[in-house]
């Protein structure tokens, strides 16, 4: 059974990816985003206890400079074998320059 902490770690994810789209507008630096719940059971597993459940919650979004992903998993073992909780959060810059930005570099002849 997944603990109390999933549910307020999962609002404070929709919380974080609302309010920036809640915010966006045409102009903004906020282009897209989406974010997914997966919820996966499964039994006879070779590694880690022989079944085990994990709710996982996803977020990305591409940004004006750059882009966000980030993941979050919530194990439980059965048996009374324990949870673990594992995640990544992977940020992206991105600059792109312009024919109008090369054309002020200059060049050697």
């Amino acid at each position: 059974m997944l603990t109390h902490r999933a549910i307020i770690i999962f609002t404070c994810l929709t919380g974080c990816t609302t309010v920036p789209m809640a915010l966006a507008s045409e102009g903004s630096a906020l282009l897209w985003h989406n974010n997914s719940i997966t919820y996966l059971t499964g039994s006879q597993y070779l590694v880690d206890p022989d079944a085990q459940q994990t709710l996982t919650l996803e977020h990305a979004s591409g940004w004006a400079a750059g882009d966000v992903f980030a993941f979050v998993d919530f194990t439980h073992f059965n048996g009374n074998k324990g949870n673990s909780v594992y995640g990544e959060f992977s940020p992206r810059l991105s600059y792109s320059c312009s024919a109008r930005c090369l054309s002020a570099v200059p060049r050697d002849r």
